[in-house]
């Protein structure tokens, strides 16, 4: 065997090796985090938190896989990597509508009221005019489209609502507000750089970082925009707090406090990996943190309350339910459910045998949540399943 041939042999192996050695740590992994919760049943039990029941599964056509998932508590609408966006029944997963948009989803699903928003990129030779992308406003009752526009084309567009408008940030910051009723463009804001940190909408504005390490502010009540560097590091995370604060996570691992009025930080928390989610709740600031970690740390000061090691990344936040945080293990295959008050696991969901889809559940009720895999859309719920 010659020595080119053996070297790359060796790299075969090697590569293949490490692999398989990440599949044996993902399985025991998996099995620490079982046993861990079976040694928390008795204290699962006083803490009063049912099982989690699979209710209902709903396999998807192979060419139809789900993209996109949202819910407004009465029907679950999901957008499919063939451009079609469907309405199904929460609890029988029966179908109400499907409309075909063409194209792709590059976005998440806004609800607003009578209707869903999403935003489509053309596939492939799409002609004249394809070189944009377009934002549609679909009838929550019949998925008839009631008002589609225009905008430059981006390969991700942010959703959200403000002062009542549909608004549309794109990858490189620009912001776009539209009549949630007609679709007409209301304003426009030139890019401010590309996002890093996924915009966290308010009432009154919007709030994201960017690659440039820059906090992007904008509050629709005075028109005022704020660029400032508020970190040495990008920001991959940011919201805006009751208080009016911001609080600013980086790729550094680092949560920062920061006095919106002089952008001076009041306090500072350190995790061991760049911040995914932040969110704020009565107990105090839940994060999620490329280092594995959960952690419930004080409003006031950034002291720990606790922390959570899970058995891999949470990338997109998740939801809260029922006293419970609940989310979706990147890359795992499973789902867990997390007691907010003292950061036990109160449920574990595996799916080892799908391919996960959802980055995050989508919260159908008061104790039920969806999820997608590549090849259905199952619901969830905490406690018995609900009767229709």
């Amino acid at each position: 065997m010659s020595p080119r041939m053996l070297t790359i042999l060796k790299s075969y192996i090697s590569r293949h090796a490490a692999e398989h050695a990440r599949q044996v740590a993902r399985y025991f992994a998996l099995i620490a985090a079982l046993f861990a919760l079976s040694g928390d049943a008795e204290s699962q039990s006083q803490e009063g938190f049912p099982s989690v029941v699979r209710c209902n599964a709903m396999v998807t056509d192979a060419a139809a896989v789900p993209a996109t998932l949202a819910s407004d508590r009465q029907r679950i609408y999901f957008g499919t990597s063939n451009g079609i966006m469907a309405a199904l029944d929460k609890s029988s997963l029966e179908r109400v509508w499907r409309t075909e948009l063409g194209g792709e989803f590059v976005s998440n699903v806004l609800t607003v009221e009578g209707g869903h928003v999403a935003v489509t990129n053309p596939t492939g030779n799409s002609g004249p005019g394809g070189d944009v992308s377009r934002i549609h406003s679909l009838s929550s009752s019949s998925g008839v489209p009631v008002w589609t526009a225009k905008l430059p084309q981006s390969e991700r567009y942010f959703l959200g609502r403000i002062n009542g408008s549909v608004a549309a940030v794109a990858q490189n910051g620009a912001i776009y507000l539209f009549d949630a009723l007609t679709g007409a463009l209301q304003r426009q804001f030139a890019e401010r750089g590309r996002v890093s940190a996924r915009p966290y909408f308010y009432p009154t504005g919007v709030v994201f970082g960017t690659v440039e390490k820059r906090v992007i502010s904008l509050s629709s009540q005075d028109a005022e925009f704020s660029a400032k560097q508020l970190s040495e590091y990008v920001p991959t995370a940011v919201i805006s707090l009751k208080d009016g604060n911001l609080a600013v996570g980086d790729e550094r691992g680092t949560l920062s406090i920061i006095d919106r009025q002089d952008a001076r930080p009041i306090w500072k928390f350190k995790s061991g990996g760049a911040i995914s989610s932040i969110t704020e709740t009565d107990e105090g600031l839940l994060l999620t943190s490329l280092d594995n970690f959960v952690y419930l740390v004080s409003d006031y000061n950034g002291d720990v309350i606790w922390k959570r090691r899970l058995t891999g990344r949470i990338v997109d936040g998740g939801l809260l339910m029922n006293g419970l945080f609940v989310a979706v293990i990147y890359g795992e295959n499973s789902v867990f459910l997390i007691d907010r008050r003292k950061g036990k696991v109160a449920g574990v969901v595996l799916l080892a045998e799908k391919e996960l889809t959802s980055r995050a559940p989508a919260l159908t009720g008061e104790h039920t949540f969806a999820l997608t895999s590549a090849e259905s859309i199952e619901t969830y719920s905490i406690g018995p399943c609900p009767v229709k």
